[in-house]
């Protein structure tokens, strides 16, 4: 059986991204975490729904690995890295 646990985050005002919504899949099989219906508001709409489709029924260990400290310009941080950040909590509060 799969539970799916639901999760909206406010992101950081440093980054153009205002919030994010996403899903995690866990199967009683077996301690994986699967993300899915990841979906920012604001910030670039086509790099962030292209975002959202690459992670699509990706690990959650393996999403937070390909985003985390991914920065933006000069900017200290992205939408991707600040995504990676919340997916953490969220990950960590599911254990």
């Amino acid at each position: 059986m799969t539970t799916r646990y639901d999760f909206k985050f406010t992101m950081s005002p440093s980054v153009c991204s205002d919030h994010v919504n996403f899903s995690i899949l866990l199967d009683s099989n077996g301690p994986e975490m699967y993300l899915t219906d990841v979906n920012f508001s604001g910030g670039c709409q086509g790099n962030l729904m292209a975002v959202s489709r690459l992670l699509d029924g990706m690990k959650v260990a393996d999403a937070i690995d390909k985003m985390d400290n991914i920065m933006c310009g000069k900017r200290k941080t992205s939408c991707a890295n600040e995504f990676a950040s919340r997916l953490r909590s969220a990950a960590l509060s599911l254990e």
